[in-house]
């Protein structure tokens, strides 16, 4: 892999202390940040002139479900379990590899194109070993893991797992991906949600996990109807259930978390698990709004992605960033997240929530070279304001991204992502579609 010089960018480096060169270059060698600093000799490193751009770290996404991306405006106007029910799980189960591959290309494509240079996908229950053929190809960092799920009202048999076959599966994939691709790609266990889950599995997944060294993600507190479900059939509320069998930690990512109350918001703060925020998801699905600020102050790290496209209709972190925002508006008044906390969880509490700090989610010496860079001066965003984290969070979208790259190699150039053929991949995803449908 030949150097590479990112040369006279504006870098927000996302480190510490949220430094902001003005001016600035940063070397490459070896798939890594080797320096970052003004005037830089690159010793005939290839060069990129990135004057007038801004350098960011690439966006960090710890929650998408990559399987969905065929499903986009096929399951609207719903709230979570209906949506579950009657849509999203039969789709699911009407997948088999090539419209599962189809429909990871979309999506890595998506990410992508948007600034996102790392994820971590729930996958459906079977043939998971394609989105990880997929990964390796397009050369995102992912990490992935298949949905876990043995039981509950609505599902289909064909996502239905014996306990025992469903451990046995997701450790041979463990065996198989994790670490993979020079640490680029690694297995996550995923159990879906409480409602799928009995109690002696989580703990079986948490001790299988943890030693294989794997870190572990569920859903949990999304949507009201789903903590009553939880109650009736646990007596006890979702995040004291998952604290019984064992599950929190710091090795756990809990997505959405909407609805707890003062008690489980101790155990959160107590067992240092990490929470993914999306906000898209939540808005569309009617689910409610997290209390993030509340987090961020008891020193809950806190990520944002925008799961699922069928719950979102975008995976852009762009979205996700501005949406955050002004539904803490409304919830608590302007400024209470401010747009600098905004990055922050979409760079660097991505990369806490994934386990991937010593690697990635700031521009600092020895880190991977994922990045992004953004072009601030496109007619929707061009404006007179220093605030460039106001800027980003508000005024930007996935038009901005000239470039993004992952271990220092470009992957998507502004215009087309390395080895796509945009119209062959939409024309593929609407073929692979037609005959999932006619499965359904």
């Amino acid at each position: 892999m030949a150097d590479q010089l990112i040369r006279n960018a504006t870098i927000v480096t996302m480190d510490d202390e949220f430094t902001v060169l003005d001016r600035g270059d940063v070397l490459i060698r070896d798939g890594c940040i080797a320096d970052v600093g003004p005037g830089l000799d690159g010793g005939g490193a290839h060069e990129t002139d990135a004057s007038r751009l801004w350098l960011l770290p690439g966006f960090v996404q710890p929650h998408v479900h990559l399987c969905q991306t065929l499903f986009r405006g096929l399951a609207e106007e719903m709230g979570l379990l209906e949506w579950l029910r009657s849509r999203i799980w039969p789709l699911e189960a009407a997948h088999d590899p090539n419209s599962l591959s189809a429909s990871v290309r979309l999506g890595i494509h998506e990410l992508l194109a948007s600034g996102t240079t790392c994820a971590l996908d729930m996958g459906t229950a079977h043939h998971t070993d394609v989105i990880f053929d997929e990964a390796s190809a397009l050369g995102i960092r992912l990490h992935a893991g298949k949905a876990m799920m043995e039981m509950g009202d609505g599902l289909p048999e064909g996502l239905k797992e014996k306990p025992g076959t469903c451990l046995r599966s997701a450790v041979d994939l463990a065996r198989r991906h994790h670490n993979t691709e020079s640490g680029r790609l690694g297995y996550v266990f995923c159990p879906r949600f409480l409602i799928s889950v009995s109690k002696e599995l989580f703990r079986d997944i948490a001790s299988e996990a943890r030693r294989m060294g794997c870190r572990m993600q569920t859903h949990t507190s999304e949507n009201l109807d789903e903590n009553r479900e939880v109650e009736r059939r646990t007596t006890m509320p979702s995040l004291r259930y998952l604290e019984r069998s064992r599950f929190l930690g710091p090795d756990v990512t809990l997505v959405h978390v909407v609805h707890i109350s003062d008690d489980e918001f101790s155990v959160l703060a107590e067992s240092k698990s990490h929470v993914v925020h999306c906000p898209g998801s939540n808005a569309k699905l009617g689910s409610g709004t997290a209390r993030v600020p509340e987090m961020l102050e008891t020193a809950i790290n806190v990520a944002l992605a925008s799961d699922g496209a069928p719950c979102n209709n975008s995976m852009s972190m762009f979205k996700e960033m501005r949406l955050a925002g002004q539904l803490q508006s409304l919830r608590l008044g302007p400024g209470r997240l401010d747009a600098q906390q905004i990055v922050r969880m979409a760079t660097r509490g991505g990369a806490a929530a994934m386990g991937l700090s010593k690697r990635i989610g700031s521009i600092e010496k020895g880190k991977r070279a994922d990045l992004v860079l953004l072009d601030p001066h496109m007619p929707h965003s061009a404006a007179p304001s220093s605030d460039i984290f106001t800027r980003i969070v508000y005024g930007m979208d996935e038009r901005n991204v000239a470039s993004t790259w992952v271990d220092g190699e470009q992957l998507y150039d502004g215009e087309a992502v390395r080895g796509v053929d945009d119209a062959a991949l939409v024309a593929e995803a609407r073929r692979e579609l037609e005959k999932l449908l006619e499965r359904l």
